[in-house]
């Protein structure tokens, strides 16, 4: 049995959908940010950093880092075809996207919701939201543009995490219609995305976008 712990509208979402996605016995363990259950004695035991998701494994092992967790389940679980295998010729683009979606796409979205943590002065908040704003066009730019060459998927002909994770970032976009209006490759990805059936379960309880602590 896997443990997710668990906060709505963070970055626990593509976890979730992967473990839905391979039918993997698990649970989720609530971990409300909001409630400040994330940065509880117990919680910090398993995760130091005080940041959501946090997988329990079988073994009793602990995971972090969404996409870590999901790059894990993805591997360990090859049969799902979620991930290229090591030795696929699509494993380097793979593992590009997948880094440049959680390090340049995901970090920017959290200077956009939280300037203030990224300054000392309230006074600049603005500004550090601005230019997330920039990065963040500049940067879904790139997307759109390698999956109107490569698409509808990022590689292969079927939904691997890297599009499962592209599609929880869109979500936190505001208002999503104008990244998607501006974006028509991203649009075709994330619209067949969404159709898949353990998306739509996820998706069902996944509340206010907060990605707060993830």
């Amino acid at each position: 049995m896997y443990e997710l712990y668990y906060s709505s509208g963070t970055a626990c979402l593509a976890p979730h959908i992967v473990l839905e996605t391979l039918q993997l016995p698990y649970r989720l363990v609530e971990t409300d940010i909001l409630k400040g259950m994330h940065r509880t004695k117990d919680y910090l035991a398993l995760n130091p950093a005080g940041r959501v998701p946090a997988l329990r494994l079988p073994d009793g092992g602990i995971m972090t880092e969404a996409a870590a967790i999901c790059l894990c389940l993805a591997d360990l679980h090859p049969q799902s075809k979620l991930s290229p295998a090591p030795d696929h010729p699509d494993r380097p683009e793979f593992l590009r996207w997948m880094l440049y979606l959680a390090t340049s796409i995901q970090e920017a979205y959290k200077r956009y919701f939280y300037p203030e943590r990224y300054v000392h002065d309230p006074a600049l908040k603005a500004s550090v939201n601005a230019q997330a704003i920039i990065d963040l066009k500049d940067r879904w730019a790139l997307v759109d543009s390698h999956l109107s060459k490569n698409g509808p998927y990022f590689v292969g002909g079927e939904p691997t995490i890297l599009d499962i994770f592209m599609t929880m970032l869109v979500t936190w976009h505001q208002p999503v219609d104008a990244l998607l209006s501006a974006s028509p490759a991203i649009r075709r990805c994330h619209e067949r995305v969404l159709a898949l059936s353990a998306v739509k379960t996820c998706l069902e309880g996944q509340g206010e976008i907060s990605p707060a602590s993830s």
